[in-house]
């Protein structure tokens, strides 16, 4: 589910961890994503009260998909590169559309 509004964009992605784990494990988690402003956040579910991590859009250095997934993108930014997974093609091209939008200017 995808909500759009002026303010808002949000809907449920997968995203690959951070392999902080004493393992490195990097293993996929199903994340709400909530962009507001020019801030995208995450936690574990729409009811969550707890932000498990954001991610501030002027800082973002490119953005990107994967030519070996169809619903795969990248968003970089200096400490980290974040992988997302959309649940179809739809969705991936309406996030990367928006966050496209947002980071005209810091991001290719």
């Amino acid at each position: 589910m995808v909500t759009f509004s002026l303010s808002d964009f949000s809907g449920y992605l997968v995203k690959k961890g951070g392999g902080r784990s004493p393992f490195g494990r990097k293993n996929w988690k199903k994340r709400w994503f909530c962009l507001q402003g020019t801030n995208l956040t995450y936690k574990k579910s729409f009811k969550s009260k707890k932000v498990l991590g954001s991610i501030e859009l002027p800082a973002v250095t490119s953005l990107s998909t994967c030519d070996s997934d169809e619903h795969r993108f990248e968003i970089v930014t200096p400490g980290r590169t974040y992988v997302i997974h959309a649940r179809d093609t739809a969705m991936k091209r309406a996030w990367m559309c928006k966050l496209r939008t947002l980071t005209t200017g810091s991001a290719t």
